[in-house]
């Protein structure tokens, strides 16, 4: 146990036990005796004779590899995280402009700023004609604009 650094005798069944979930070490633990009989292992270990520079070479390419992909990856977190800003940024111009032109057409009248012109679907051409040709008038309950089209000079 002085090898292992290990006080008491909990201590050793704690590893033994670890070593055995992780699949290291096959064997009976005994608390009565105190004992582990080991039936098996895993070898976790390389000889000695192996030459491990091209395995050092590997793990370092691996290495730098995994530092480019996550220095690539912040890049893209900043680009991102900019590209917001920047809309947020637009939005919140765009919204004092709507602020903006609502509050000079609530205080003027002639401002011809209402919400469907503004969005430019209900045009008028000046002569009772909206672009298009369409006359504007009204239904038979007179609440609201029919279309209808204007006839050619051609008579159809």
């Amino acid at each position: 146990m002085k090898a292992l650094d290990i006080t008491d005798t909990r201590q050793l069944e704690d590893l033994c036990i670890n070593t055995i979930y992780a699949s290291l070490l096959a064997g009976k633990l005994s608390p009565q005796t105190q004992t582990f009989e080991i039936s098996s292992v895993t070898a976790r270990d390389l000889p000695p004779s192996q030459d491990y520079t091209g395995m050092i070479t590997t793990l370092s390419q691996w290495s730098k590899q995994c530092d480019l992909v996550l220095a690539e990856i912040s890049d893209r977190i900043k680009d991102v995280r900019n590209t917001e800003m920047i809309k947020l940024k637009e939005e919140e111009e765009y919204e004092k402009e709507v602020e903006k032109a609502r509050g000079s057409g609530e205080g003027g009248k002639g401002s011809g700023l209402g919400k469907s012109k503004a969005k430019g679907k209900e045009r008028s051409t000046g002569h009772g004609m909206r672009e298009g040709g369409e006359a504007m008038g009204e239904d038979a309950g007179g609440s609201s604009p029919v279309r209808r089209k204007r006839k050619s000079p051609g008579g159809s």
